[in-house]
């Protein structure tokens, strides 16, 4: 794929064709290398076995329900440390979700950057990924991705600090679309004059 001149891959594992998880330093260095950019998709998996264990614990689980939350978590947990190795590795993560689909609805970027974190990543570095980094994935960064003159200026407002705790950003306090606050004080403004 990377001789392809690809720009972005999604859901990168490390999977072998029988579908068991393991790590290609080659691979990973090669991915540092190249111009390329690593969207992992964490939380889809791990909302899976988050739905499974919940169910367990609520009304119980069949015995293929059980095993597949024991070859679920155990893939997650594989996953989850690949994502660790390409951290180390210098690989170019961003952040996405794969969602809008069954367990996975839109609205919670929040819970894989959180998950990024648990890999290994800096607050600091996750919202890189989920902003600067991720627009320049894209070939957007000239309108979004940083506040700068001529840009969207769009801007989330937390009760904390994100670069020490990524989980403050589920404190939204105000949000900014194209220089017009669209939510303050965590209500929405129905009216917005835009600039």
């Amino acid at each position: 794929m990377l001789a392809a001149g690809i720009d972005i891959i999604y859901h990168c594992h490390f999977y072998e064709a029988d579908g068991t998880l393991r790590f290609d330093d080659e691979i990973a260095r090669q991915l540092a290398d190249a111009p390329v950019h690593v969207n992992p998709t964490l939380w889809v998996n791990g909302g899976r076995v988050e739905a499974l264990r919940v169910k367990a614990n609520l009304e119980g689980l069949s015995e293929d329900e059980q095993r597949a939350l024991e070859l679920r978590a155990a893939r997650y947990a594989g996953q989850r440390e690949n994502v660790g190795r390409m951290v180390q590795r210098g690989v170019k993560l961003i952040a996405g979700t794969d969602a809008g689909f069954a367990l996975y609805p839109f609205g919670d970027l929040v819970t894989e950057l959180e998950e990024m974190v648990a890999c290994g990543m800096s607050a600091t570095d996750v919202l890189l990924a989920a902003t600067r980094v991720a627009a320049e994935a894209l070939r957007i960064d000239s309108s979004v991705g940083t506040l700068a003159p001529d840009k969207k200026a769009d801007l989330l407002v937390v009760d904390g600090d994100p670069t020490s705790n990524i989980s403050s950003l589920r404190d939204v306090q105000a949000v900014v679309l194209g220089g017009a606050v669209v939510r303050n004080d965590g209500g929405l403004i129905t009216t917005v004059d835009r600039p």
